[in-house]
């Protein structure tokens, strides 16, 4: 399997970042460096063809920290003018030149540059992956993360503000509940995110207000989230996928989907795979305390901060009835519900919420999963012919399905029928191992399943 990010739930507390800093020592900093690393920012965003590896693409994958630096310099201050806010240049060329480029930009120029570096972000995971170093500024690393209560997947803590063209944090690696290692996550996802929060800015001079950015309200901010929230989900980045819904909670708190990707990250830090990697002696910790728990080994730092399936599940079915009030036409969200409900032993309000489920019609991939969850609703109850009835049901949207065939047989043997049994096992062949033959198998990145629709989607009303 490939390797993937562990997921964090963590309390955030983000200072508020100035866009333009407005100390004198700052505009002093603004040369002609600043100008030049602002013009070939500006010309890649320009000339970049969202989805695509293009050259605007190649050009920001391989900026160094040194060229980042060089770029934030100006880049607020060009910010700061496409906004139409005042800034006091002391006569500095190099600002005034910057001033201009910013005056002239629009602001669909910012979603033209979220997507060249959430286009980056994606075409960097596809090199090799960086070693973090332990030379870094420690204000640069990500500190203890702290388990943290709220309504959603929540980001990090830094001991100081860090513009988010400067942002090195780094990620733990795990393959099959294994911790490989470290990386160093990308800068781009941080960047883009700053960039769609200008959109919905208004006069004041912080891309956040009162230490929050203001909720968005351009739809293309929504289809963005959930397009690349998607992606994370698909490729298994749950460690960026973090920080990522804990700002949209901030930015789309009433998005039906954004709360609907919010509550499936919850509900897949519940499920075993990533359940796995929380450390035995942790797990004991917890059971004797009944309290959070500590998140490191004896002699260690922390190493992964995942909570129990319990907390998680909780909120993940507090954030379906969410998705559902503000959108009750979500039949996934009331899908993930019931299973929800099933597994935390409440089978009575499972099957009500599966009812209203096929009282929508539901079709595909939603389809099936409601059938084999109600299934397993109905066999918990005693209901044997129902539950046959769900798992056939199932087995016909996707024959060559293992987890239906399998609940096909697993059913009949409870029931003492060999034969039964034995007829569904004798069906898995070579297409039943092939990822695409069953649903279940992707049930562990939701929307992930239609990433490459959705940035497709996303990418069409980018403004050219």
């Amino acid at each position: 399997m490939t390797s993937i990010r562990v997921a964090a739930l963590a309390t955030l507390s983000l200072a508020a970042v100035p866009l333009a800093a407005g100390s004198q020592g700052h505009r002093k900093n603004i040369n002609d460096a600043s100008l030049a690393a602002l013009d070939k920012w500006v010309a890649a965003v320009e000339a970049h063809a969202p989805g695509s590896v293009d050259a605007s693409v190649v050009t920001v994958a391989s900026w160094s920290h040194g060229d980042r630096e060089d770029l934030n310099t100006g880049v607020e201050l060009f910010l700061t003018a496409l906004m139409g806010w005042t800034f006091n240049t002391d006569g500095n060329r190099a600002a005034q030149v910057i001033i201009e480029r910013g005056r002239a930009a629009g602001k669909d120029f910012l979603k033209r540059a979220a997507v060249l570096h959430s286009d980056a972000a994606a075409y960097n995971d596809l090199l090799p992956q960086k070693e973090f170093s332990e030379s870094k500024p420690r204000g640069r690393e990500r500190e203890e993360l702290q388990v943290g209560r709220g309504a959603t997947p929540m980001g990090l803590r830094y001991s100081e503000p860090i513009p988010p063209l400067l942002m090195e944090d780094r990620v733990i690696l795990n393959q099959d509940g294994q911790i490989l290692g470290h990386a160093v996550s990308t800068w781009n996802w941080p960047f883009a995110r700053s960039l769609l929060d200008l959109l919905s800015a208004g006069s004041v001079r912080r891309i956040f207000s009162d230490g929050k950015p203001a909720r968005a309200t351009d739809p293309f901010v929504s289809a963005w989230y959930h397009a690349t929230t998607a992606y994370m989900f698909a490729r298994g980045f749950y460690a960026d996928a973090t920080p990522h819904l804990h700002h949209a909670s901030m930015v789309l708190p009433d998005d039906p989907l954004a709360v609907f990707d919010r509550a499936s990250y919850s509900e897949i830090l519940g499920l075993p795979s990533q359940q796995a990697l929380i450390p035995e002696p942790d797990i004991g910790q917890r059971a004797r305390a009944g309290g959070e728990p500590s998140w490191k080994t004896p002699g260690s730092e922390p190493v992964v901060n995942i909570p129990a399936a319990g907390k998680t599940n909780a909120e993940a079915e507090d954030l379906f009835r969410r998705a559902l009030t503000l959108d009750p036409s979500l039949v996934e969200a009331r899908v993930r519900l019931a299973r929800l409900l099933h597994v935390r032993g409440r089978r009575q309000e499972a099957a009500a919420e599966l009812e209203v489920v096929f009282a929508s019609k539901p079709v595909g991939v939603v389809a099936y999963y409601a059938h084999l969850f109600a299934g397993r609703v109905a066999e918990s109850a005693g209901g044997r012919s129902e539950a046959a009835a769900h798992f056939t049901e199932a087995s016909t949207l996707f024959p060559d399905a293992q987890s239906a065939l399998l609940a096909l047989s697993h059913h009949a043997l409870l029931q003492a029928d060999v034969p039964a049994a034995v007829a569904p096992v004798a069906r898995l062949g070579a297409r039943s191992a092939n990822f695409d033959s069953d649903p279940w198998w992707k049930y562990d990145i939701a929307a992930g399943r239609d990433a490459d629709v959705l940035l497709k989607q996303m990418w069409a009303r980018v403004p050219r």
